[in-house]
């Protein structure tokens, strides 16, 4: 039988307001656990705040880590281990889960003290980070013995779990792959399915930071390709914080040319992402890999596929237990522009295959929850499943 639940302490260098993929873990994972009534703190990058959603019941502890920048250099990995050293009494009788791949470089040398920092340990890893530690001697056989001391590794999807197996193929009867949608609980704006006017362009939402993994340069690459009758009845709507400047750059430039509206709204508050997806008519994100990165799955496909939008994107990375290709989503191959564009113009030509798309999505995201896997993964109420049903697909 599973111990009884201790405090949670969530520790991540990416948190509101900026965060990608990592933050929302850590946000939404705490926000699940504060709705149980239970104990649970994050800590995370100095100036973080609570996201707009982390009300009322879903209100959590944060602790900011002051002078905490959030980056992986040594200087920072340090200040944090630094910080969890002056509180060792209280981590060593918690859950530390250490869920964004900073806090887990910070963890490699955490180990190392005589009395370690946590009652029991769990590692979420991403995807990116599993071939960047492999690649580095040092990092390598760091991982390797942290996860070794790890009670549970997290993984989001199928190709995380089969990334990180290839390496520690040990490490299986511990693996647990789960993912949630965001924001579940936010009531979702109501959104036209049928009805439109024949001369309204369908709205095209990508959600993402701008930054190259996440692709939308090609994008608008595939859309420039686009027949002038097709880019006449769609506009692209971009949302995210700008990450990358220089490549922020030329996206910009691009957009100017594609031959369609282009908006760029920036990041936004979660309530103008539900009005933001409310809004849109399809869904596209096309991440493609940049040198060791990948897209390790993809959180807005999720709440793409939950606002009941047709979804568009590469088969990259964990993205297919995302998007499932002729059911919830099309899916192309990474570089085939054609293909893209092919599968976009069925959409603006269909109606019927969007809302079929963005029916069964519903269904699709309905079966993921932040509280389920919260219950599963901390134990808080049955013991979970076998690690070999969870992955079983691996």
């Amino acid at each position: 039988m599973p111990e009884p639940f201790h405090m949670l302490r969530i520790v991540t260098h990416e948190h509101s307001p900026r965060k990608g993929g990592a933050g929302v873990v850590a946000e939404q994972l705490a926000m699940a656990v504060a709705r149980r009534g239970r104990d649970v703190e994050v800590w995370a990058q100095d100036g973080a705040i609570l996201p707009d959603e982390a009300v009322g019941a879903s209100k959590y502890v944060l602790h900011p880590v002051s002078k905490l920048r959030g980056t992986r250099n040594l200087p920072c990995l340090f200040r944090m281990v630094g910080a969890i050293q002056a509180d060792a009494s209280s981590f060593s009788n918690a859950i530390v889960h250490v869920v964004e791949p900073a806090a887990v470089e910070a963890f490699f040398y955490l180990q190392w003290f005589q009395r370690k920092p946590w009652k029991r340990l769990i590692l979420t890893v991403h995807g990116s980070e599993i071939r960047r530690w492999r690649k580095n001697p040092v990092n390598r056989f760091l991982f390797s013995r942290l996860a070794g001391a790890a009670d549970r590794i997290h993984v989001l999807s199928n190709y995380n779990a089969k990334e990180i197996l290839s390496w520690l193929p040990g490490l299986g009867s511990r693996l647990f792959m789960a993912y949630g949608v965001p924001n579940a609980e936010v009531a979702l704006a109501p959104r036209e399915e049928t009805g439109k006017s024949a001369n309204k362009r369908k709205v095209l939402l990508c959600v993402g930071r701008i930054h190259p993994r996440k692709g939308q340069l090609y994008l608008l690459q595939c859309i420039s390709g686009l027949p002038r009758a097709y880019k006449d009845r769609i506009e692209i709507r971009f949302v995210g914080q700008v990450v990358k400047d220089g490549y922020n750059a030329e996206v910009s430039r691009l957009a100017t040319k594609c031959g369609c509206p282009v908006v760029f709204a920036g990041g936004v508050s979660s309530e103008d992402l539900v009005r933001a997806y409310a809004e849109a008519d399809l869904f596209a994100m096309t991440s493609v890999p940049v040198g060791d990165s990948v897209e390790g799955l993809g959180l807005v496909y999720l709440e793409a596929s939950r606002q009941g939008l047709p979804v568009l994107a590469n088969r990259t990375g964990g993205v297919e237990d995302a998007v499932l290709d002729g059911i919830t989503g099309l899916l192309s191959e990474v570089g085939d522009a054609d293909g893209f564009r092919h599968n976009l113009m069925r959409l603006i030509d269909s109606q019927s295959l969007c809302s079929g798309l963005g029916a069964a999505g519903r269904q699709h995201v309905a079966n993921h929850t932040w509280d389920d896997v919260a219950a599963r993964l901390y134990h808080f109420d049955e013991p979970t499943r076998s690690t070999e049903v969870l992955i079983a697909r691996v």
